[in-house]
């Protein structure tokens, strides 16, 4: 069932959204004429702070693809909604599913920073009534929407830290492995040693509480 087939929706979130990965598609540092494409994968945490309130794992992720200061985005996300916000008469376990296509401008120098964009996205509901446990009322709705936001990235986020951490009690592990490497010299050897004693306790910490994490990540994918 398809209802409302068109619905405008403004959206002004200021919610945070991390770039995990950007890998540059063509350089444009030669050739002056070429333009820059940078392809990237983006989760945003609204889905997964609102489906832990309900104890639930919330999904979310965007594959993108950055032209100059324009972002194409193919966006998919699975929300499991609060019955205070969503449910009412009798109604509850509201899930949404959702697949959009965005193109957004982009202020920041890396694609972070502010956006505005709009785009179609395709809404998938579904719920269920106290008088029928077990069987889903379920529909769909095609909207246009209209929004922005920030996007925060921090992976490999090298530069602020060093900018702004300048004494080294405070520094992070990667200013402190560059520190091996100098004007004349690099210390590769003093450098492994520091970047295996980093990467040991991570390592040690998963391999004890690999049960837990795996129990943490599969809580909310069944229910009942």
């Amino acid at each position: 069932m398809l209802s409302r087939p068109l619905i405008l929706i403004l959206i002004g979130t200021l919610t945070c959204s991390a770039a995990l990965a950007q890998t540059p598609a063509a350089d444009a540092s030669s050739n002056h004429d070429a333009t820059p494409m940078t392809l990237g994968f983006t989760t945003d945490l609204l889905p997964i702070v609102v489906s832990a309130t309900e104890d639930e794992f919330g999904k979310s992720g965007q594959v993108w693809l950055g032209v100059e200061s324009l972002r194409l985005r193919l966006v998919g996300a699975d929300i499991f909604m609060p019955d205070g916000i969503s449910a009412n008469n009798g109604f509850t376990n509201r899930r949404i599913t959702t697949y959009a296509f965005i193109v957004d401008k982009c202020f920041g120098e890396h694609y972070d920073g502010w956006w505005v964009g709009s785009g179609f996205e395709l809404w998938m509901n579904e719920m269920e009534h106290e008088d029928a446990p077990g069987e889903n009322v379920e529909w769909n709705n095609v909207a246009w929407t209209l929004g922005g936001g920030y996007t925060w990235r921090f992976w490999n986020d090298f530069f602020l830290a060093f900018l702004l951490l300048r004494q080294p009690a405070v520094q992070t592990i990667p200013l402190g492995l560059v520190a091996f490497f100098q004007q004349y010299d690099s210390l590769w050897n003093l450098y492994f040693a520091a970047l295996m004693m980093t990467t040991l306790p991570v390592i040690l910490i998963f391999v004890l509480m690999q049960r837990q994490f795996i129990a943490g990540i599969t809580a909310g994918a069944t229910k009942g």
